[in-house]
């Protein structure tokens, strides 16, 4: 039997309700940690409450502070706790070496798993190191990783380094373990696109657009793919959509024209264009375009004042 919406309003407000209550007794629970702080306890356990307190909290920069002050107490760091909240918090602030530096320490201390392997690939991949990225990645399959966030960083990294194919590959191991997830089903529609699979990537978007998916690029990429397969009245109904949805640049307007000479309705095919050249002036593709457009419309214009003598 399906949920309603009342129970899934009523579950969800359960879950902001029980959130809220673990985030009060975090709070009490750092309170009474500062409170022996204030006492002049220094201890290497009591910096690490406070630090993974804050963490929880996503008070990142704070609980570096008293991570790196349990760090300095030199004790066994067991099972690399300390270095992976270390790494935890420094990915978090976007500081992707230092979270590989604590990561790769973690693993001195036994923390050598496939979900650390992992993470170090994920920060390598955040620094535009996709080889290595690839590489721990790989090895973390290899020790047993077989999800679908495995599947669709890998998918994601060669996707960046522009190997459709192989990205589709990954792509689709993450579609596997989630059918329906929109984020990896429209990146297999670009990838199809990218490839000139216009059919299939066309079919891609549609099933996203099933799934909830309501966006400037969805309508936009279906534009682009019925452009492709000159169904251009239907790609200007989604250009029209897109716009609705707050698209208004360049590209858009260089599509809109596009597809309205296609229907050989110069005048609205030039009125897209004089507002793209308000942007950049200088493109060579539009002013190409233009040319050829004013060209068209004189010719009509001509033909116009041909049958009126007649």
């Amino acid at each position: 039997m399906f949920r309603g919406y009342e129970e899934d309003e009523l579950m969800e407000n359960e879950l902001i309700e029980r959130r809220r209550k673990e985030k009060e007794e975090l709070k009490e629970e750092l309170k009474s940690y500062k409170e022996l702080e204030k006492q002049g306890e220094k201890s290497y356990w009591l910096y690490c409450n406070i630090g993974g307190c804050l963490s929880r909290l996503e008070e990142m920069e704070e609980a570096v502070e008293y991570l790196l002050k349990a760090e300095a107490q030199n004790e066994y760091d067991e099972n690399g706790w300390l270095s992976t909240q270390l790494a935890f918090n420094y990915k978090a602030l976007k500081k992707y070496k230092l979270a590989i530096y604590y990561l790769k320490k973690s693993q001195k201390y036994g923390r050598d798993d496939y979900l650390i392997i992992s993470e170090i690939g994920w920060n390598y991949s955040q620094l535009g190191n996709f080889q290595k990225a690839i590489e721990k990645y790989m090895l973390s399959i290899e020790l047993g990783r077989d999800d679908y966030w495995i599947y669709s960083e890998m998918g994601l990294v060669y996707e960046k380094m522009g190997d459709y194919k192989k990205a589709l590959n990954y792509y689709y191991g993450a579609k596997y373990h989630l059918n329906e997830d929109i984020w990896v089903n429209s990146h297999i529609a670009w990838c199809l696109e990218r490839l000139g699979e216009i059919d299939r990537a066309f079919k891609s978007l549609l099933f996203v657009e099933e799934q909830g998916r309501d966006d400037v690029w969805l309508y936009s990429q279906i534009a682009w793919c019925y452009s492709k397969k000159f169904q251009h009245d239907k790609a200007i109904k989604s250009l029209d959509k897109a716009k609705e949805k707050g698209r208004e640049d360049f590209w858009i307007l260089c599509e809109y024209s596009w597809n309205y000479s296609m229907l050989k309705e110069y005048d609205k095919a030039i009125e897209f264009m004089e507002k793209a050249k308000k942007i950049k002036s200088n493109d060579e593709w539009l002013l190409k375009q233009m040319k050829i457009v004013e060209k068209k419309i004189k010719e009509n214009n001509n033909d116009e004042k041909s049958m009126e003598k007649e």
